[in-house]
């Protein structure tokens, strides 16, 4: 069951990557604004965030973990 979790992880890292390249960081778009916060610098500490979170989750749920002896 752990490999059907970290399956589905990883896709999940690959698509934020990808949508957040196609779509996200586009060039020359600084609104809407948050806070006075361009939207390229909030909307990148958001997607920063969510994958230090994914990839603590993946460290938990890591498949091929060695027995430690």
């Amino acid at each position: 069951m752990k490999i059907l979790y970290w399956r589905m992880l990883v896709g999940a890292v690959i698509a934020v990557a990808l949508i957040s390249f196609l779509f996200v960081f586009q060039t020359g778009i600084t609104s809407p604004r948050l806070a006075g916060v361009p939207y390229i610098l909030w909307s990148s500490f958001l997607l920063t965030v969510l994958l230090v979170v994914m990839t603590y989750i993946g460290s938990k749920i890591f498949p091929y973990k060695e027995e430690q002896s």
